[in-house]
């Protein structure tokens, strides 16, 4: 082929490369999927492996959590975020695993020590999870000397979004 012949095919080639790119469809639209709970009221000495409920759902979309069970179940495939804070009452220490169908998949420990001083600790996770992965917070040893706190100052709080 000519040089012009060359060019001419190429101009084609990624005018119709284009034209397909242009002519698709828009990506289909994806509901959010995003979950913010908190507790509102204290939980004393809780047990060991005890699931914490966040019973104050403010934000529920997708409808993914549960403000009855403390368990967020995952309503499709994808990359999630996951934050908690646990806030313990005065010589308090708690120790908190996220779970994720059973599995340990992150942990926070309270501790104010032997002070007379309350202490708030968070942890965040990034988890690929499957369609119907239940999430959860529990604590991983039992605590029968102090509470874990709720009130209106210092949230003991839950939240979780797909990115």
């Amino acid at each position: 082929l000519p040089t012009s012949g060359i060019i001419k095919y190429f101009k084609w080639y990624f005018a119709g490369r284009l034209l397909a790119l242009v002519t698709d469809p828009p990506p289909a639209h994806v509901e959010p999927v995003a979950f913010y709970a908190y507790m509102s009221k204290p939980e004393p000495a809780p047990s060991y492996h005890h699931t914490l409920i966040f019973d104050v759902a403010k934000t529920n979309l997708g409808n993914g959590y549960s403000k009855h069970s403390g368990t967020f179940v995952a309503p499709s495939a994808g990359v999630y975020v996951f934050t908690w804070t646990i806030n313990s009452g005065v010589h308090g220490s708690h120790a908190i695993n996220l779970m994720v169908n059973s599995a340990v998949a992150g942990g926070t420990l309270t501790d104010t020590q032997d002070t007379n001083d309350y202490d708030s600790d968070s942890n965040t996770a990034v988890l690929v999870l499957n369609q119907g992965d239940n999430v959860n917070l529990r604590t991983t040893q039992p605590s029968d000397r102090t509470v874990i706190n709720a009130d209106n100052h210092a949230f003991t709080s839950f939240c979780g979004w797909k990115l």
